[in-house]
């Protein structure tokens, strides 16, 4: 006997479909069993790559929050100086005022930011989501009192502006014209 009638021995008659059920129902159990391996394996994976979608996010979200607000004391600093060299008495206090509080306000948005570096590996996935939600909060403050200072700031330079335009306006004409021209 040679190998192949041992093999044809073995196998069911092709004409007998009873006699390959068992066959094709091995096949389908392996092949449900790897599919399910690999749908497990493939859903791990991606909680792993959304933990570290949400880390990276995380991470740029606290770097532009923390140069923007890096960036806003200057900038009150430099709106406060500018405002206060145009501005009446009354409205110098109440502008003092908002300075100060948004001064104490910034530091407290500063006092929010974790420290620089801040390892996440250990966080789930709910908590990096709601480190993020906190996180774009500051962001929006920090936008809304930039967008504060830098209104001011224009403001202040078209109160200039108005002013150099009054007093254009109000100086006699042989004063504005250049020296030496006459008006004849």
């Amino acid at each position: 006997m040679n190998w192949q009638d041992v093999i044809l021995a073995r196998l069911p008659d092709v004409a007998n479909v009873k006699d390959w059920l068992p066959y094709i129902g091995g096949i389908a159990g392996i092949t449900g069993i790897i599919g399910m391996i690999t749908g497990t394996a493939g859903y791990i994976r991606s909680g792993r790559m959304k933990a570290l979608d949400l880390r990276l996010e995380l991470h740029k979200a606290e770097d532009a929050v923390r140069d923007m607000l890096s960036e806003l004391p200057a900038l009150i600093d430099l709106a406060d100086r500018s405002r206060s060299a145009i501005y009446v008495a009354d409205a110098k206090m109440l502008w003092d005022q908002s300075c100060a509080a948004d001064r104490s306000e910034l530091a407290g948005m500063q006092a929010q930011l974790p420290t620089e570096g801040s390892d996440y590996r250990r966080l789930s996935n709910r908590s990096l989501e709601d480190r993020l939600v906190a996180m774009n909060k500051l962001r929006v403050r920090g936008t809304r009192m930039r967008e504060k200072y830098l209104s001011a700031l224009a403001g202040v330079e078209k109160k200039r502006q108005e002013m150099r335009e009054l007093s254009f306006m109000t100086t006699l004409p042989e004063e504005r014209s250049p020296k030496g021209a006459s008006l004849a």
